[in-house]
C-alpha cells in the first residue's frame, strides 16, 4: 500500500471512528446543562498559526496576538498540559480542529495512553467544519529547474 492510499486509508478510519464519538459528545454535553463541569474546550490548528498562541481560537485576531496553533503536536502537549494540571484526568471532553491546509511534519507525530480521553471526557481531533487537512511525512520539495530533458530539484532531507 503507498502512502496515499495508506494516508486515505488513515483519513476515512478517523472519519468514521471519530464522528459518532464527536455525536455522542455532544449529545453528552446537551444533557449535563445543570452540571458544575467545566464546559468543553476546543482547540484550532491551523497552517497559518502559530505554536506560541493560545490555540482558542480558529484563526489569528486582528492585532495577530492569538490564534490556532501551528501544529498538532503544541495541540497534543497542551492536551497533556492540562490533563496534568487537572490531576491526571480531564474534567471536561476536548476537541481539536485541524484546519484545511497541509501539515509537513519533520518527526513522527506520537500518541501515547497519556493522549487518551475516556467515555465521560474524550480527546477528539477532527477537520475543521468541511474543511480538509492533510498530514504529510513528506518533504515539500521545491526550487525546481529544467536541467537538458530533466527537471531537477535539490532534496535535503532523506539521504
Amino acid at each position: 500500500m503507498n502512502r496515499r492510499n495508506f494516508l486515505t486509508w488513515l483519513g476515512i478510519g478517523w472519519l468514521a471512528t471519530t464522528t459518532p464519538t464527536l455525536i455522542a459528545a455532544v449529545i453528552h454535553n446537551s444533557n449535563k446543562s445543570n452540571s458544575s463541569e467545566p464546559a468543553a474546550l476546543i482547540f484550532y490548528v491551523a497552517p497559518d498559526g502559530k505554536d506560541s498562541y493560545s490555540g482558542r481560537l480558529p484563526q489569528t485576531n486582528s492585532d495577530s496576538t492569538d490564534g490556532a496553533f501551528a501544529t498538532i503536536e503544541q495541540a497534543r502537549n497542551r492536551i497533556r498540559q492540562l490533563k496534568q494540571q487537572q490531576g491526571g484526568k480531564l474534567q471536561q471532553p476536548v476537541t481539536v480542529m485541524i484546519r484545511g491546509g497541509t501539515y509537513y511534519l519533520d518527526k513522527p507525530l506520537v500518541f501515547s495512553v497519556e493522549d487518551s480521553g475516556t467515555k465521560q471526557h474524550p480527546i477528539i481531533y477532527q477537520a475543521y467544519q468541511k474543511e480538509r487537512p492533510i498530514i504529510s511525512g513528506g518533504e515539500l520539495i521545491t526550487g525546481w529547474r529544467q536541467q537538458n530533458h530533466l527537471w531537477v530539484a535539490p532534496v535535503t532531507k532523506g539521504l
